[in-house]
């Protein structure tokens, strides 16, 4: 997460840093895609850490997996699609 950046809220302090990219992992944060977050964050990443579905499931959280094709998908403005997988990361 960008330093500076409230992950709840996606308020911005100061100082901040403005990030070329930020992964993220299990679950999109919110604050991650509110407010001036857009601005620091870069590109956003989601990556899976192989969370059991019966976790979601006892947090009453209904969650698609979208690591079918990849370990680490791109976030786009609430939607998701397959990034390129970076060197070193993926199969």
């Amino acid at each position: 997460m960008p330093s500076g950046l409230e992950l709840e809220t996606g308020r911005l302090h100061e100082p901040h840093i403005r990030a070329a990219a930020t992964l993220t992992l299990a679950l999109p944060k919110e604050g991650l895609r509110a407010g001036a977050a857009a601005d620091v964050v870069g590109d956003l990443y989601l990556g899976d850490i192989s969370v059991p579905p019966a976790v979601y499931e006892r947090l009453g959280l209904s969650f698609g997996s979208p690591f079918g094709r990849s370990p680490l998908v791109r976030v786009r403005a609430g939607a998701s699609d397959v990034a390129p997988p970076l060197s070193g990361i993926g199969p």
